[in-house]
Order: C-alpha cells, then sequence, then structure tokens
C-alpha cells in the first residue's frame, strides 16, 4: 500500500493490530510550532508553524534527559499505534516568581476549550477563556533533605532556589541499590513501583545492604523538591518490598500502601505504576492461547504516556494553553506563557475503489517544551486493512472551515 506525504511535516506510515487481531494502517503526522511573543490580550504568545524545526521530526525511540530506562523520559517514541486520549505533556523548569530565590512556590498548567468563558483565580489570577480540561498545581521547594538521626530520618527545612527542574528525578519514588562484586547480582535492587527515578523513598532492606557490601549508610538523602498538594511528603518512606519477584498486579497492590504520590509533567514510564498494569497479563495462559497477540486485558490506555491527570478526550477544535512559573522569567510574562493551539488539521485521504475518503487524524499527542518555546502536536489517523486501501495521503488543513475534499464540477 502506497502512502504519500502531500505535506512540509514529518509523517510516516505503518502497520498496528487492534485488539481483535484486526491489522490496520496507521499514519502519525508531526507538527512544531515556535512560540513567539505577542498575541494581545490575556495571550502573551502566539503559535508558528515551524516546519523546518527539528522538534519536528517523528521520534523512533524514547528519549531520556540522562541514562537510558534510569532517568526521566523527556520524549516518548511516536510510533504508537492508537491512543484513547490526548496526552498533555510539558517539558519545563519551574522558576520562582521574579527570579528572587525562594524556599517554596506554586507552578500551574492549565488548559482549556477554546468556547465559553471561564474566570481566572488560584495562582496567577489571569486565565484566558474556555472550559478547562485540564487545571494542576504543583508546589515546588527549594533543596531539602531527609538527615538520619538517632530518633530517625528527619526532613529539614528548605534551601531557597530560583529555580527546579520539574523532573520526576525530583518528587516523590526512588530506587535502592546495592551492588555486588563484578559478576555477582546485586546485594539489593528494589524500586519504588510509581516512580523509580524520584527521591523520598527507601527499601528497609537498604541500609543493611549497604553494610554488608562495606559501603556507609548516608547520614542524608534528597527529599522530593516537586509536589502535589494534596500529597505533600513529611518522612521518608521506608517500604518492605516482598523477596521475591512480583507480578504487576501485586506491584499495584503495593504501590496503593504507599503514602505519598508522584508529581510531574512529563511522560510516566511504561513500566511505572499505574501503566505497567494497562498492558495487560503475559502468563502461561496468555501463551497457550493469545501468542503472539495482544492479552484479553490488554487496555490501549497503556500507550497514553502522560499522567493521567493530563489526558483529555481528542480536541477537534483549538486549546488554549497557559504556563505560570515554567518559563524562564525573560520568556515569559509576569512569571505566565498563554497561547491558543491554532486549529489547524491533519487528515488522511483513503483511496478506496478508486473514491477519495477523508479520515480525519486525532490530535493524540501535545507536547510544550518551555525550555526551548516549541510546541509539537502528534496526529494519527488508522484505517483498517480490510477496507482495501489502494494509496494513502498525509495532508494538512490549516482552515478550520474547509472541506476535506474539494470536488470539481464541470458544466455540461
Amino acid at each position: 500500500m502506497e502512502c504519500k506525504n502531500l505535506t512540509p511535516f514529518d509523517a510516516l506510515a505503518y502497520s498496528a493490530l487492534d485488539a481483535h487481531d484486526e491489522e490496520h494502517h496507521v499514519v502519525a503526522l508531526k507538527a512544531a510550532y515556535r512560540l513567539v511573543p505577542g498575541g494581545g490580550g490575556e495571550v502573551t504568545h502566539r503559535c508558528q508553524l515551524a516546519p523546518d524545526d527539528g522538534a519536528g521530526r517523528l521520534l523512533l525511540r524514547d528519549v531520556f534527559e540522562g541514562e537510558v530506562n534510569t532517568s526521566s523520559v523527556r520524549a516518548e517514541s511516536d510510533l504508537s499505534p492508537f491512543k484513547p486520549r490526548c496526552d498533555v505533556l510539558v517539558r519545563a523548569t519551574a522558576w520562582a516568581p521574579g527570579e528572587e530565590p525562594a524556599a517554596r512556590w506554586t507552578a500551574r498548567l492549565r488548559v482549556a476549550t477554546a468556547d465559553a468563558p471561564h474566570p481566572g483565580g488560584g495562582a496567577g489570577a489571569r486565565a484566558l477563556p474556555g472550559r478547562a480540561l485540564i487545571d494542576k498545581t504543583l508546589e515546588v521547594c527549594g533543596p531539602r533533605w531527609f538527615e538520619r538521626k538517632a530518633e530517625g530520618w528527619q526532613l529539614t527545612g528548605p534551601e531557597p532556589a530560583a529555580s527546579v527542574p520539574v523532573r520526576w528525578e525530583h518528587t516523590f519514588g526512588g530506587r535502592s541499590f546495592v551492588s555486588a562484586e563484578p559478576g555477582r547480582s546485586p546485594l539489593l535492587d528494589e524500586v519504588c513501583f510509581t516512580n523509580p527515578v524520584g527521591c523520598g523513598w527507601m527499601e528497609a532492606r537498604y541500609p543493611g545492604a549497604l553494610r554488608d557490601a562495606g559501603a556507609p549508610v548516608p547520614d542524608r538523602v534528597a527529599a522530593p523538591q516537586v509536589e502535589r498538594p494534596d500529597s505533600r511528603v513529611t518522612r521518608l518512606v521506608v517500604a518492605s518490598h516482598p523477596r521475591h519477584a512480583v507480578e504487576a498486579p501485586q506491584m499495584a497492590e503495593i504501590a496503593a500502601d504507599y503514602p505519598f504520590a508522584p508529581a510531574g509533567l512529563g511522560c510516566v514510564g511504561r513500566a511505572w505504576t499505574p501503566r505497567l498494569q494497562r498492558a495487560g497479563t503475559y502468563d502461561d495462559a496468555w501463551v497457550a492461547g493469545r501468542h503472539p497477540f495482544l492479552p484479553d486485558d490488554f487496555s490501549f490506555a497503556y500507550w497514553n504516556a502522560a499522567p493521567d491527570d493530563q489526558q483529555i478526550p481528542h480536541p477537534d477544535a483549538g486549546l488554549r494553553v497557559e504556563l505560570w512559573n515554567l518559563a524562564r522569567p525573560d520568556l515569559a510574562c509576569d512569571g505566565r506563557v498563554a497561547f491558543e493551539l491554532p486549529p489547524h488539521r491533519a487528515f488522511v485521504m483513503a483511496w478506496i475503489a478508486g473514491l477519495p475518503v477523508p479520515v480525519p487524524a486525532a490530535l493524540d499527542t501535545l507536547s510544550v517544551d518551555a525550555e526551548s518555546m516549541v510546541v509539537t502536536c502528534v496526529w494519527r489517523a488508522l484505517v483498517a486493512r480490510a477496507f482495501g486501501v489502494q494509496r494513502m495521503e498525509a495532508r494538512f488543513e490549516v482552515d478550520p472551515r474547509a472541506p476535506l475534499v474539494k470536488m470539481e464540477v464541470g458544466r455540461g
């Protein structure tokens, strides 16, 4: 099946199976917009299409902030088969108001539809009109620690800071790892199931494993600097995990007893709870009855990488996005960045039995990189192979009122 890209943007066609083992042709298209100062009114920036921006290239693999699989995911591969909801992802640093070092402050993300008015309020009094789809506040503080005392681990007060990267490394979670002699299995390797790269979590066997390895127990460990308002970390969590390997359902049960939850704006790891559980069950019954197809309990929500509170229905019109204290002060307006995502449409023209059939593509990934002031959008269209598609064309329409099929009618 031939697929032509009739746009200036990056597009790719590939195949995927659905939950019923039916094959679909998938076309993903990605566009980048630069956030340019200006816009008028409460809008501080406008989106400028940037087809030559490298950020608009489709990612064929996950990209990490640091070491692969042991640091936050900077951006996930764009080659998902289907996302049932739209991911809204933000890569940012939280900046103290006025760039003046502070012990504590808040940062906020708001995404709204482009319809009815909505009053502003809270952290950053102004807000663009529209029905809020996401309104998320993070509490941020400067560096702080859990210090080891005779009476146990004690949380220190935060030191002043001008900025804190909003990364999973700075929120609740962690890993307790103690290496052994070369060639031998680690003495201990346990992770917080909800965030293996964070801080503020420790497995109960960690101090003993360090002593067995002849290593000192640290006098202090980092404490979370990014929190949810409803889940402020007040103590070091010392958890007792089973000594044997556990399956995904057991991980979820154990994680449900954690007293705190991680807070972030970026991609949730594929192997983290609750995302891992959506991948389904790969056991002997699956090997015997379903392999190599998806397990019966697989949920396509697994492919959504954003935190659950940053997933929205696929938008069919423009969106309004606002960030407070999440962009460099010299790029923001009084700490605020507000822009309207244009109602541009990607679609696929599928030729079936010699006739053109327009197939709308769903916007399923909206990524805001407040570090580089670039917004990327990924649209995805699916057509069942059973329809006998002869060829497909990736197309892009900037006029929201324009018909997707334009026919010329001759006079006779």
